[in-house]
């Protein structure tokens, strides 16, 4: 085999793998937005409706895979209309058009549990993942309150845990707080309580790889490393963003629990497990992640997209493949 044919094969074989690598779910982007009069000031209320339609234009416009799906739903005392694009440049114009000259000035009660109920039924996409927003400035009174604390139950229920789904319950005033909903919410995984006073302006991170394999003969002494991306178009991180990582309880092999700094985006951490005759020659690990100083970088927004990924510990020493060229005469 000649030197050429060789360096083909070789570039094939990394163009495929970097193929592979670069695949990903797709994301579906879903935004329940509340637009009863109350949004504009109505009966005493504050008047957030600018602000709120300008927010929820910037986190769109933020969005730069131009596979992800966005779907903008509007609701008063029920759903009034529905709009979903692709984030390519065309779909956002089209999107933030609609957005920009929606107007509706009906005086109405708060249904938040039909589309809440609607998105848990019929909006969220296997094999993707799927994040939803979900602002009001007020509390569901079409019906007991009662509901929609069940409804938010069946959901935690559904989808706690799952790296799949992730929601923000966004209480845009004082008038949207409630302890019972706060209560859930912080209880419930993947379920984040974006207080008021912060703006739509999320950052999203995302683990590169929902598994990274580490060698304990090959690697043994260096550090775990953890590479995040994030989904919006942002140049710069905040500051001080702090990761705890920790594994779960009962693994007699290995226990983490660190929390370490999020540094050009990425995180790294030192394992020390104990090797013993009965350690199996590949052991898997669930990784646990979370934001542990959220209230100090609170106004950021900032989120962990997925809260688990898997490390794969080799007890033993990997083959290499060496390729020797021999020159032709």
């Amino acid at each position: 085999m000649t030197k050429t044919r060789i360096f083909t094969l070789l570039f094939m074989l990394f163009v495929s793998f970097q193929v592979i690598q670069a695949q990903s779910k797709g994301e579906r982007r879903i935004y329940l937005w509340d637009v009863t009069l109350s949004m504009k000031g109505y009966g005493g209320a504050e008047n957030i409706y600018d602000k709120v339609r300008d927010d929820l234009k910037k986190a769109i416009n933020d969005l730069h895979d131009e596979t992800t799906e966005i779907t903008v739903i509007l609701f008063q005392h029920k759903i009034l209309d529905e709009w979903q694009v692709n984030a390519t440049v065309s779909g956002k114009k089209d999107i933030l058009n609609k957005i920009d000259k929606y107007s509706n000035n009906d005086t109405t009660r708060t249904n938040i549990c039909q589309p809440l109920e609607y998105v848990l039924n019929k909006k969220i996409a296997e094999g993707k993942v799927n994040v939803l927003y979900l602002m009001t400035d007020g509390l569901h009174n079409e019906s007991p309150k009662q509901d929609l604390i069940s409804l938010l139950q069946k959901w935690c229920s559904r989808y706690a845990g799952n790296n799949d789904v992730f929601a923000f319950y966004v209480m845009l005033t004082e008038a949207a707080v409630d302890t019972d909903i706060s209560n859930i919410i912080k209880n419930c995984q993947g379920f984040e309580l974006v207080s008021p006073g912060h703006s739509l302006h999320f950052l999203d991170l995302l683990p590169t790889s929902n598994e990274i394999r580490y060698n304990l003969k090959d690697d043994g002494g260096k550090p775990v490393t953890v590479n995040f991306t994030s989904v919006q178009s942002i140049s710069e991180y905040p500051e001080n963003i702090k990761i705890r990582v920790k594994t779960g309880d009962g693994n007699p092999y290995i226990n983490i629990n660190e929390v370490v700094p999020l540094t050009d985006r990425k995180i790294s951490f030192d394992i020390n497990p104990v090797i013993s005759a009965g350690m199996p020659e590949t052991l898997s690990v669930t990784l646990y992640l979370e934001i542990e100083n959220r209230e100090e970088i609170e106004k950021y927004n900032v989120s962990l997209f997925a809260s688990t990924i898997d490390l794969i510990l080799i007890n033993k020493r990997e083959k290499t493949l060496k390729i020797h060229v021999r020159d032709e005469k």
